[in-house]
């Protein structure tokens, strides 16, 4: 059994308003696949694409390497629930299903994949 772990750091400051956290977790996985690719999005939506030899994914990194679009996300066919802007990422925790959409704002974009299987 192998440890995933993950680390958060933000430290925000504007106007008087100020916030410093740090978190860190560590999750136990019995899985042993790990992918990292780049898919073109683009305009009409496209399913996003995983390799079959993962069996249960588990951790899921979008990354935007657009300059100047953002992508919007969802697990139901025109649904988006998250847009990534232009150089940022995402992190989420696939529990259920494999299919989820992505679509880009005017053009074509270029897309990170990280996925861990658990």
């Amino acid at each position: 059994m192998s440890n995933l772990n993950i680390f958060l750091s933000i430290d925000f400051s504007k106007g008087g308003a100020k916030l410093k956290r740090k978190l860190h977790k560590s999750i136990s996985i019995t899985g042993n696949v790990c992918h990292q690719s780049v898919q073109v999005i683009g305009d009409p939506e496209e399913a996003v694409t995983f390799p079959s030899d993962i069996g249960t994914i588990g951790f899921v990194i979008l990354h935007n390497l657009s300059d100047t679009d953002r992508i919007s996300v969802g697990r139901t066919p025109g649904v988006y629930t998250m847009k990534i802007s232009p150089g940022s990422f995402c992190l989420f925790e696939l529990f259920s299903g494999t299919t989820f959409y992505a679509l880009a704002d005017t053009g074509n974009c270029d897309m990170e994949k990280i996925i861990i299987e658990v």
